[in-house]
């Protein structure tokens, strides 16, 4: 009896697991079913929206905005959330200086030099300067220009990091292959400064040393001494002239 009875209380539970078993299937196919039924009823609202779409005439602008929407989400996905315009910024061009007559352009580098423009009625002179590679000043000048309204406007806007230069007298314009724009009276036409079609005409700059300067370091060179002649001899300033030779007759 014990072993008949234990017998039945397994067969009760194996039925039950599988009423279970038979319900969670149920359950699930249910879901599934469901999931179908909501995949179905929105692909055919997708498909009467295209529809209508294309009856109207309006699918393209219907692309375009989606083209637009998946730009932005991929933007934001790796611009780490945030959004990016659609419009990408035009790159601004660097500005460059246009010259103008009579108005000097100081240039550090060649980067930022002015674009030349060939103008058979102007002469565009462009200094260069010894041991400072990239460093120039453009002047647009008229052939009747003399040289020393060019020194002048040179002077006007004479760079700092050059040796000071006390005025157009010490400036020394060198044009190529043509000398010293000398004398200072003379026009840029008389000096036949030469005008390129390609390019400014290049001018080298060099400064006159100061007459006070030159005296000064001679000065300290010889131990702020000067030498003099006399009649006796020759001595330096400062110190007592040496005496001659004397003849004395008894």
């Amino acid at each position: 009896m014990g072993d008949t009875a234990t017998m039945e209380m397994k067969v009760v539970d194996v039925v039950d697991t599988i009423n279970d078993g038979s319900s969670i299937m149920t359950k699930t196919t249910e879901s599934v079913q469901q999931s179908a039924q909501e995949s179905y009823n929105k692909d055919k609202e997708a498909k009467e929206a295209v529809s209508n779409l294309i009856e109207s005439g309006n699918a393209d602008d219907f692309l375009a905005k989606n083209d637009a929407n998946n730009g932005k989400d991929e933007a934001k996905s790796d611009g780490g959330g945030e959004e990016t315009s659609d419009e990408t910024e035009e790159e601004k061009p660097e500005e460059v200086t246009t010259v103008q007559t009579g108005i000097p352009i100081v240039s550090s580098n060649k980067k930022s030099r002015p674009p030349y423009k060939y103008d058979p009625d102007k002469i565009t002179l462009r200094f260069l300067f010894a041991n400072r590679d990239g460093l120039t000043v453009t002047l647009e000048c008229n052939p009747n220009d003399t040289v020393s309204e060019v020194k002048g406007a040179l002077l006007s806007v004479w760079p700092s990091d050059l040796p000071n230069c006390s005025g157009g007298d010490r400036l020394r314009l060198i044009c190529m292959g043509k000398g010293m724009l000398t004398p200072d009276t003379r026009t840029l036409q008389d000096c036949e400064v030469p005008v390129f079609k390609t390019h400014p005409t290049p001018i080298n700059v060099s400064i006159k040393p100061d007459i006070t300067e030159v005296e000064s370091a001679k000065g300290e060179k010889d131990g702020g001494n000067r030498r003099v002649t006399t009649p006796g001899g020759t001595a330096v300033a400062g110190e007592q002239a040496s005496q001659g030779c004397a003849c004395v007759i008894l």
